[in-house]
């Protein structure tokens, strides 16, 4: 049987640091039939001066530079441009097994398949001792957001549902791709335990956490255009559950300040003492697993102001899109 040719896409944003990795490891695939095709989204750092080098030395590799129009845009740009009938999606900062596209593309042997996610598995988890890491939940499992760090997909499907939905410029649009490919096809999308991404966690400085918790107004327009998926929501409409006990919280103040109009005082500590208990949930609980890294309670006075900040962008997007998420 003649192979499927792949086409591998990767969005690039001020990427030097890290896309030679990437690109090392994609260049010594056991698949026969590929090609790299990286979209360049506007870097300001020596990016495109790194993939011209590569390029020099992977000859499947192509490069695309464009003014930076987010990464829907940037990864559409690269299905238009891919010569395969496969569309391998990833980041700039993976590391797929060797067989990683062999793996992925057996799936498509079966018409009734229209993609295939894939594991993604974190590295260095236990080198992120404090909070300020980026670190990825492992995928293993067929994950209803579909991240694009490890999917793959058939172009002429991407292409007959119109792409991606280029307003999400910094999260969601892979689910939002994902979803609106089940709804339109009726086909499925499979999983492949063995199509294997590893990644690393990075050094997540604390302006970057602040800056990105505009990637919520995103998450908002995702649930505006896929209502069925609320369920997956706390209450249908809270999107972390870190932001429960930040709008307890909220409503615990506002009660005090309203205590001074004749308002009983009571119901101040009712919301706050609720706070506390979602807190000491969500975030030393769960996240922090502070018997093992009690170093990380520390952290807590930190992360209120990016919960809060998180909270405010939801609602920044409520208002846009008109549709309540917290």
């Amino acid at each position: 049987m003649i192979p499927k040719e792949v086409s591998v896409v990767i969005p690039c944003y001020n990427g030097a640091k890290r896309i030679g990795q990437t690109l090392e490891f994609l260049s010594k695939q056991s698949y026969p039939k590929y090609e790299i095709l990286v979209v360049n989204d506007g870097s300001t750092d020596c990016t495109e001066a790194i993939l011209r080098e590569a390029a020099e030395r992977i000859p499947n590799l192509k490069y695309i530079n464009q003014r930076n129009k987010g990464i829907a845009a940037a990864r559409d740009i690269g299905v238009k441009s891919a010569k395969g009938e496969i569309i391998a999606f990833t980041d700039d900062d993976r590391e797929p097994d060797r067989d990683w596209i062999k793996n992925g593309v057996e799936y498509f042997d079966d018409e009734n398949v229209v993609g295939v996610q894939g594991s993604i598995i974190l590295t260095n988890r236990e080198e992120g001792k404090f909070f300020f890491m980026r670190t990825q939940r492992d995928i293993t499992t067929l994950d209803w957001r579909f991240a694009t760090a490890n999917i793959f997909y058939r172009k002429k499907t991407v292409q007959e549902v119109g792409g991606f939905d280029h307003r999400f410029k910094l999260n969601a649009e892979d689910g939002d791709l994902a979803w609106r490919i089940l709804e339109k096809t009726g086909k499925k999308i499979v999983f492949c335990e063995k199509a294997i991404i590893r990644h690393k966690a990075k050094p997540y400085p604390y302006k970057s956490r602040l800056k990105e918790q505009r990637r919520n107004i995103y998450a908002v327009l995702f649930y505006k255009k896929h209502p069925q998926l609320r369920d997956k929501l706390l209450l249908r409409f809270i999107s972390r559950k870190e932001h429960l006990y930040t709008l307890f919280l909220s409503i615990s103040l506002v009660t005090y300040l309203f205590s001074f109009m004749g308002l009983r005082l009571y119901f101040t500590f009712i919301f706050l003492s609720l706070a506390i208990v979602f807190c000491l949930y969500s975030r030393i609980m769960v996240d922090f697993r502070f018997w093992k890294y009690p170093k990380r309670i520390v952290a807590l006075g930190l992360l209120l102001p990016v919960d809060f900040l998180g909270m405010f962008w939801n609602i920044v997007g409520s208002i846009r899109y008109k549709t309540v998420v917290l």
